[in-house]
């Protein structure tokens, strides 16, 4: 999660069944916290973290030029790796944190451990 900090973008984590969601759309769609004008354009998770998923989110008028080509640069500078999807099932919290949207999943995390490291990355949690 730290090396997610430095992203200008928007991202959210993803970890435990990561992709095995039908499709992106549903899951862009349930994104909690997305402002709104901004669109999810691809989703990324941290291989050192599987309690996160990270979706990124780009204002909907620059959707186009987040091609699967700049998502993958992207990844390879935060070390991250792309998935089709996040998972929801399990989110038990989002954390926002420096323009990033990051979910946490249970068992990994409760609630109260999801805040710790959402606070210890200087995120606002998303209630």
């Amino acid at each position: 999660m730290k090396a997610f900090t430095l992203a200008v973008v928007v991202l959210v984590g993803c970890g435990i069944g990561c992709g095995k969601e039908s499709g992106g759309a549903s899951a862009a769609s349930q994104q909690k916290g997305v402002k709104a004008g901004d669109v999810v354009v691809g989703y990324v998770t941290d291989p050192k973290d599987s309690g996160t998923c990270t979706a990124l989110t780009a204002p909907a008028a620059e959707k186009a030029t987040w091609d699967a080509a700049k998502i993958a640069s992207l990844a390879k500078t935060l070390d991250v790796t792309v998935v089709p999807s996040c998972p929801m099932g399990n989110v038990v919290g989002t954390c926002s944190a420096m323009g990033m949207l990051t979910n946490y999943s249970s068992p990994k995390y409760d609630k109260d451990s999801a805040k710790k490291d959402c606070a210890t990355n200087r995120g606002a949690w998303i209630e």
